[in-house]
Order: structure tokens, then sequence, then C-alpha cells
């Protein structure tokens, strides 16, 4: 997907996941998410309260929006 989208170099992921749930709050599933996703933490959101439409929009604006534009 790297390569076809011509982000070799950058780095960028030609995605975001959102995790919500028991795995936002358990630290063991924490640690792991955000092992996998080291150096593309801006491409994942563990979003713990969900009624905080705020904390999602933010971090798109934050790291998703300026891949976009």
């Amino acid at each position: 997907m790297r390569h076809l989208g011509g982000w070799n170099n950058a780095n960028v992921i030609p995605c975001w996941w959102v995790f919500t749930g028991g795995l936002t709050r358990d630290p063991k599933y924490q640690a792991g998410i955000r092992h996998w996703f080291k150096g593309y933490e801006g491409h994942v959101l563990l979003w713990e309260d969900t009624e905080d439409f705020d904390a999602l929009t933010r971090h798109f604006d934050m790291h998703i929006k300026p891949l976009l534009v």
C-alpha cells in the first residue's frame, strides 16, 4: 500500500485505526497497540471516552487531515 500510494519514504500509512471499549482501558492491550504502531502514532487512536467526540475530531484534525489536504 505504501508503494502504490507513493509513500515509500514517508512516515505515513494509508489507514487510520480507532480502538474503543475494553482494549482502550487495559494496560496490556494499550502497550501492545502502541508497540505495533510505533512510529505511526498519529494513525491510531485509543478512544476511551466514546462520548467525547472532541477527542476524536481533535485527533483527526491533528494527525489525519494534514495528510489529505
